[in-house]
């Protein structure tokens, strides 16, 4: 490389390190997938005890209840990915343009502290504040409005 330093060359055992790890994640995750998959394909008639490939349970999957919930899964991520984007892409053109540090280091302490305040602890939170009995819910009324938090606005939120 011209300017700088040559890049070594790792032997090739140099990953034997990294492979328990790789065949526990395998392990872990690949199989239970595979069970799955295995699962979803085939179908075994209880009389004769054959196992045959089928795709009734794919089918089955894609009606009636089933499918509302896929759909509304699929439409609660959209709009919450949309919303996300918008938001971080307004709060990165103020922190790219700002012209003071004070709102980068709060915006760079806010990632910091929410990146570590996720799953159950933030779900807990939710539910403490917004949920049917949680504290925001209460003291706001906000039940009487309507609002509930298993709602698709609720979830949205």
């Amino acid at each position: 490389k011209a300017g700088g330093r040559a890049r070594r060359r790792r032997p090739a055992r140099a990953w034997l390190g990294a492979l328990p790890l790789l065949v526990f994640a395998g392990l872990c995750f690949g199989l239970p997938a595979g069970a799955l998959l295995y699962g979803a394909i085939t179908r075994t008639d209880p009389v004769a005890g054959t196992t045959e490939f089928t795709g009734e349970h794919l089918t089955r999957s894609l009606q009636g209840p089933y499918l509302t919930s896929l759909t509304g899964s699929v439409e609660l991520s959209a709009l919450t990915a949309a919303i996300a984007t918008v938001f971080g892409v307004l709060i990165a053109q103020a922190v790219v343009t700002s012209r003071r540090g004070a709102l980068r280091g709060a915006v760079l302490t806010a990632s910091g502290v929410l990146a570590n305040f996720g799953g159950i602890p933030l779900a807990f939170a939710f539910v403490a504040t917004l949920g049917i009995s949680g504290v925001v819910t209460q003291l706001g009324h906000l039940d009487a409005l309507g609002w509930n938090l298993y709602s698709f606005t609720g979830l949205t939120v």
